[in-house]
């Protein structure tokens, strides 16, 4: 049969039977826990491990503020999210320990939500991502990570830590990228994970990548601080088409024109096209790293 003892502030003297012929009272059994949850968990399930300074003792537990039970150790407990605080205390041969034993920690199961208010800055060799207040959330930590190929989800880890923003300086335009945020908070649970794709298309304005055109385009792109001109590559089936060095962020492709005394012609089918900034004089050659890459279909 369960013995149901006072709550920890009635574990008075009044309740510890005196020694034999009306003597000093003999010494209670103290009481240690020695293991139990960590100060915030992600689960329900705590599990104490607690033992007496005398040998044989018995045990009552409570959790809150419940009547104690006897209990053995180990003594599992499911619990709701919240502050939690479980009592143990030490029985021996009547004597009970005054001051129990006491663990104090917070079950919290609820995963943050999705970063909301996500938004993506691009410019030519830099990129920020930001995705607001932690604490809108309900996290304090977030985690980012990359890939760069389509076919691989994201695992390079570029950021960790608790703001609210990640900058990239040196950016390659010219690649695909992907993007996972994924926040988590004290107990450890993880947000669902929000991607964010940023193209090597981004920075191309038209044709859109992978449009379909029945009539030469007009090649456009965003303008690069400090380039004083750009080369534009054209392509189809591998093989280089045009190559040609526009002052200005845009290119009309002819219906025909000659490219290194071959003569071509803008015949239906696929095509992919590159463009780089140069700096300085044309005559020197510098350029900056791949602008962006775009394809497009003539129907």
């Amino acid at each position: 049969m369960t013995r149901w003892i006072p709550l920890p502030c009635l574990l008075t003297a009044a309740f510890l039977p005196a020694a034999a012929g009306g003597g000093a009272l003999a010494a209670p059994p103290g009481t240690t826990i020695t293991s139990g949850p960590e100060s915030t968990v992600a689960t329900g399930s705590a599990t104490f491990a607690f033992t007496g300074s005398q040998a044989g003792s018995n045990f009552a537990c409570a959790l809150d503020t419940g009547a104690f039970g006897d209990c053995v150790s180990p003594h599992t407990l499911v619990v709701p999210d919240g502050l939690h605080h479980f009592y143990v205390t030490a029985i021996n041969n009547g004597d009970v320990d005054p001051t129990p034993a006491v663990w104090t920690w917070t079950a919290d199961t609820t995963p943050p939500s999705a970063m909301r208010g996500r938004r993506t800055v691009l410019r030519y060799r830099k990129l920020v991502l930001s995705w607001g207040a932690l604490s809108n959330a309900g996290a304090d930590g977030v985690v980012v990570r990359r890939s760069t190929k389509r076919e691989q989800a994201p695992s390079f880890e570029v950021y960790r830590g608790s703001g609210s923003s990640y900058a990239d300086s040196r950016f390659d335009n010219g690649l695909y990228h992907r993007y996972r945020i994924i926040a988590s908070d004290r107990a450890g649970n993880l947000s669902p994970a929000v991607d964010i794709v940023v193209g090597p298309a981004a920075l191309l304005v038209a044709p859109r990548d992978g449009a379909r055109v029945s009539a030469p385009p007009s090649l456009r792109w965003r303008e690069v601080p400090g380039a004083g001109y750009y080369n534009v590559q054209l392509f189809r089936r591998g093989g280089k088409l045009l190559s040609a060095w526009p002052r200005s962020p845009r290119l009309k492709v002819s219906r025909s024109w000659t490219y290194l005394g071959h003569r071509y012609r803008l015949t239906r089918g696929h095509y992919t096209w590159f463009v780089w900034p140069g700096f300085g004089q044309l005559a020197r050659g510098r350029y900056g790293s791949l602008l962006g890459q775009g394809s497009f279909d003539v129907s």
